[in-house]
């Protein structure tokens, strides 16, 4: 890949889907409508139409997300399979999914009953009958600020005699969801950890956020809206938020601090490991390829290991790369990383 393709595709899928959420937190934020449309075999089904519009930060332009959906809109339970089902694909490399129910729940941490079997058919369901459309929110530099439809997933289908199941992912869609930066760092215990939409909404601005830097700061209000939040007051939200954070590092591995500053609100992190990647990745962006660096940075990270790390890498790849600089070794050392497996 040239350089100039390369920062295409890094203009795109470093953007911000996941500041435009794919599911319904709140009705409030959305203009929900509903038409009958006729299915082939002459039944009747009821088609959902969320559209939600905003003004685009970076254009100060009006644009928009739309949400089509059969039978109802997806929640934030529905956006927990499906992260299940981006984690599977993640793993293969591939945008089929081969799996069972059973696995799934697996995946899920929960029961094996029947009730829970149904949910997740229905959760699924749910997002192939799902188109999106984004409305000047993506960037590329081609092309500038895009219009993106799509649909999540393309095919499924589930054999009665064994129960497997085959789930295909939209091609074009597959790059921004199973190559995002967000859901390559996703930790799905921790997310399903959560119980709340706010919790886990939050969860997903930080975990984006915190990719990109060690601290960051953004408007209360902007917030409330991208949590898709309805607190009257900022007093409200705020100590909504505060018992949020709370329960994010007490059930998950983020750690980070708050503090508000007027009408802004500054999110620190403190975990020393993804503190320890970041220093290493500025450095690394000297001394390796961009694309390289960005594919550490979205398929490995460090666990704590006695006084210092390993870094885990999902990709064989980037393992053979560093093994065959010394240097880099060397240098990788020097964060205290004892060993890349």
């Amino acid at each position: 890949m040239n350089k100039n393709n390369n920062n295409k595709q890094i203009a795109l899928i470093d953007n911000n889907i996941l500041d435009k959420s794919l599911y319904v937190s709140s009705k409030k934020f959305w203009d929900i409508k509903t038409s009958t449309i006729k299915e082939p075999n002459g039944s009747e089904t009821i088609l959902f139409i969320a559209t939600k519009e905003f003004i685009n930060p970076a254009t100060n332009k009006l644009a928009k997300q739309v949400i089509t959906s059969k039978d109802r809109l997806p929640n934030h339970q529905d956006n927990l399979i499906l992260n299940v089902l981006i984690h599977m694909a993640q793993k293969n490399k591939k945008d089929i999914v081969n799996t069972t129910v059973y696995e799934i729940l697996k995946n899920l941490g929960w029961s094996t009953g029947k009730k829970y079997y149904q949910i997740v058919r229905e959760s699924i369901n749910i997002w192939y009958n799902l188109g999106i459309e984004f409305h000047n929110c993506f960037y590329t530099h081609e092309n500038g600020h895009i219009t993106l439809k799509s649909r999540i997933i393309t095919h499924f289908e589930e054999r009665m005699e064994d129960g497997k199941l085959e789930i295909h992912f939209q091609s074009k869609i597959f790059n921004l969801l199973i190559k995002n930066r967000f859901y390559t760092s996703l930790n799905i215990p921790d997310y399903k950890n959560l119980k709340s939409a706010f919790q886990r909404r939050l969860y997903e601005i930080l975990i984006k956020s915190f990719n990109n830097k060690l601290s960051f700061t953004i408007n209360w209000k902007r917030l409330k809206d991208k949590l898709e939040d309805e607190s009257k007051y900022k007093a409200k939200f705020l100590e909504k938020l505060n018992r949020a954070i709370k329960a994010i590092n007490e059930k998950t591995e983020l750690k980070i601090s708050i503090e508000l500053i007027d009408d802004l609100i500054q999110f620190r992190l403190k975990n020393e490991e993804k503190v320890i990647l970041f220093e290493l990745l500025n450095w690394l962006l000297n001394h390796m390829e961009e694309e390289m660096v960005l594919k550490i940075k979205n398929t490995c990270k460090l666990k704590k290991n006695g006084d210092g790390f390993i870094m885990i890498c999902i990709d064989d790849e980037i393992k053979e790369y560093l093994y065959n600089n010394p240097k880099i070794m060397k240098f990788i050392k020097g964060f205290r990383i004892h060993k890349v497996i």
